[in-house]
Parts: structure tokens; C-alpha cells; sequence
């Protein structure tokens, strides 16, 4: 019977959520933060559960083959990444097994097909955007699982251009915006803006374009694969990262982008009228709940649907729609396999009721997040 600051040994065995590595004693589960598969510790319990435990790491016994010293400096009290500790190869490796053992379970289905992971171009500098906090005269990132605020002049993950503007900034001009994002524009030059929680304004993009490239260039080659669709809804569109190299490789295709947010809408259409391309006039930016529009909009049994919504996922009206009819091409990316998960469990059970059955071509993983615990997700489904 473990007790809080009991002191114990263990060998991780593999990761788990969070970047936290899962251990047992005498078969009780135990959570431990920047852990490594391999590695035997000496740990201290700090919180217990019903079915699990948490502990610290007190001591490195002995270390994984796969563990490596962190570069970062502010690594372990900064709240932001939670993998350097790991070498690149196993961090891309650990998110891959956490995303089939989750699908699996979701789907209640052993050996899914998957796809090699895609690594990312850049393990480090390669965000586009950050968002720091002014508080008490001092900007940075919050420190881990709490709102008190370490000063950093430099972050490993974030691109050259913010590292550079982030060590000039002084506490006394931003005041008294306390929550700023800094984000390269599309010149990739350095922007600021203030970030409104109360009015939870999204400015979303792809953090990491490089990798984005990547998942762009797949996307555009499943939907040239397929040339029979009627048109192309993309669902969650944003300000058209997928819209727009679709459009401009089927311009005969109606493409519908399908965004809720009055901003992203604006920026889409912004970007459309200064491209003014030819092959980009039968882009149509519709500003709409998703479920409001799959509801009322007639969707064909070939249209391309790509959906690609925040971390919460899908609405279930989304699904249920979706689900209820036969689908040649649905492609569903996904920055939360937890999420995914649930949604593709959902979209299962409810063609199953309409007589339908979801089959699934493949999943792959894109690394967007090194670093982190986070993985981008890809499945291309069909419902028939």
C-alpha cells in the first residue's frame, strides 16, 4: 500500500499522456514526469489515486539507452515542451505507439494500418508563433503547472525572428496587455497581438510550416489519387491551409472552406483577393458552424471531405451526419489522437446503425510538435 512521499524504485516501461513515463509497483501504476522507457528510478509518490499514482523523479539509477541530456536551459520548469529529454528518433517513436494504442482501443481493433511517421523537418526553431506572458515585470512562459511567469530571452523551439524580437521586448511598453502571441506573418516577419481570453479570439494556424508542407503535399496527393469527386469541403478550414492548394490543384473543382470564425474567414478571403488567381475563383469561403452547414448543404456521396477541427474535435451533430450516409473520401487530420479517437468511434457505430460500415485506408503521423508530447494525425476513411 503506497502513501504519499513514499520513496520506491521502478523501471518505466513505456510513455504515456502527458510526456509522462508509466511505471508499476506491485502492479499499482505509477505516472512519472521527463522519465524514459528503460530507465530504473528511485521516485517519490505525490499524488494518489484510485487506479494510479504520480511520482518524481528522485534519482536516474540507470538511465535509457533512448535518454539524453536536455539542451534547454529552462527544460523541466518551463510548462512548455516535456520530451527532450528523449533522443528524436524515440520521441517520434513513443507518440506513434501512444496514437495506436489509443486508436486501437477507440476502435476496439488490433493491427490498424499506419503509415511510416513523418519526422519533422526541424526539431527545433520551428515554431511560427508563441504566446508569452507580462506579469510582475517580466515576460516569458509560465512555469510548469502554474501562473507564475520565467523570464526567457530565448526559446529552442520558436523561430530565429521570435527569439530575436522576444530579447529586445521591455515589460514597461506591453503594459497592460499580459497575454501576447508573436507570430510570423506571411512575409515571415514578426507580428504582435494581444490575446483576449474572455473573448477567445482564434488567429489558428499551423505552428510548424515546414512540417506543414509535408502534410499539405499529402493531402494534395490523395485528392489528385481520386479525380472522380464532385466538389471539395473542407471543414474547419481556417484561413484555407488546405483550401488553397486544393483549389489550386483541381481549379475545375468547386472547393468550399468552411470556417466559424469571423477572422479566419476575413484572413482567407483577404489572402484570396490578393492572390487573385484565375484557378482560385471557384473558392468559396463559408462562414458557418460546421454542423449547420454539413446539415444544409447537400453533400455528395463523392465530394472530398476533409476535416481538420481544433483539439476538441468534432461536434457529435458533425459526425452523426457524416456518418449516415456513404462516403468515397473523407480525410479526418487531427492534432489530438484522443479526440480523433473518440470521433472515429462515434462516426463507426453510427454508419453501423444506418447499415453502413467505416473502413479505414490508412493512419499516418506527422511530427508538428517535436519536443512535445503532441503529434499530428492523419486517417483517410470511406464509409460504404
Amino acid at each position: 500500500m503506497l502513501n504519499l512521499n513514499d520513496q520506491i524504485e521502478i523501471t518505466i516501461e513505456k510513455m504515456a499522456n502527458e510526456g509522462k513515463g508509466l511505471g508499476r509497483f506491485n502492479n499499482q501504476i505509477i505516472f512519472v514526469p521527463y522519465s524514459a522507457p528503460g530507465d530504473r528510478l528511485k521516485v517519490t509518490i505525490t499524488k494518489l489515486a484510485k487506479n494510479f499514482a504520480e511520482a518524481n523523479i528522485i534519482e536516474i539509477i540507470n538511465p535509457s539507452a533512448n535518454r539524453i541530456t536536455a539542451p534547454c536551459p529552462y527544460y523541466g520548469e518551463c510548462g512548455g515542451c516535456n520530451f527532450q529529454h528523449l533522443d528524436y528518433p524515440s520521441q517520434l517513436e513513443q507518440k506513434t505507439f501512444l496514437v495506436k494504442e489509443a486508436l486501437e482501443n477507440f476502435l476496439k481493433q488490433k493491427d490498424l494500418p499506419f503509415k511510416n511517421s513523418i519526422p519533422s523537418p526541424k526539431i527545433f526553431n520551428y515554431r511560427n508563433r508563441i504566446q508569452i506572458h507580462n506579469k510582475n515585470n517580466q515576460i516569458g512562459f509560465y512555469k510548469r503547472k502554474t501562473h507564475e511567469v520565467l523570464p526567457i530571452k530565448n526559446c529552442m523551439i520558436a523561430e530565429d525572428p521570435l527569439n530575436e524580437h522576444l530579447s529586445k521586448m521591455v515589460p514597461s511598453e506591453l503594459a497592460p496587455m499580459d497575454k501576447l502571441e508573436l507570430y510570423l506573418d506571411t512575409s515571415l516577419q514578426v507580428q504582435q497581438r494581444f490575446i483576449d481570453n474572455k473573448k477567445n479570439t482564434s488567429f489558428f494556424s499551423q505552428v510548424n510550416r515546414f512540417q506543414n508542407s509535408n502534410l499539405v503535399a499529402v493531402v494534395v496527393d490523395l485528392s489528385n489519387k481520386n479525380q472522380n469527386f464532385s466538389s471539395i469541403v473542407d471543414l474547419y478550414a481556417g484561413a484555407g491551409n488546405f483550401s488553397f492548394p486544393l483549389s489550386e490543384a483541381h481549379p475545375n473543382k468547386k472547393v468550399f472552406a468552411v470556417e466559424l470564425s469571423t477572422d479566419l474567414i476575413n484572413e482567407g478571403r483577404r489572402l484570396q483577393s490578393k492572390t487573385a488567381k484565375p484557378r482560385l475563383e471557384k473558392l468559396h469561403f463559408v462562414q458557418s458552424p460546421v454542423e449547420l452547414f454539413v446539415q444544409n448543404f447537400k453533400l455528395d456521396s463523392n465530394d472530398f471531405i476533409l476535416l481538420d477541427p481544433p483539439r476538441t474535435g468534432c461536434s457529435p451533430e458533425v459526425i452523426y451526419l457524416l456518418g449516415a450516409a456513404k462516403r468515397n473520401q473523407i480525410l479526418y487530420i487531427s492534432c489530438n489522437y484522443l479526440t480523433l479517437g473518440r470521433d472515429l468511434a462515434l462516426l463507426k457505430n453510427t454508419a453501423q446503425n444506418w447499415g453502413l460500415n467505416l473502413s479505414v485506408d490508412f493512419f499516418q503521423c506527422f511530427d508538428m510538435f517535436p519536443q512535445t508530447d503532441h503529434i499530428e494525425v492523419m486517417a483517410s476513411l470511406s464509409i460504404s
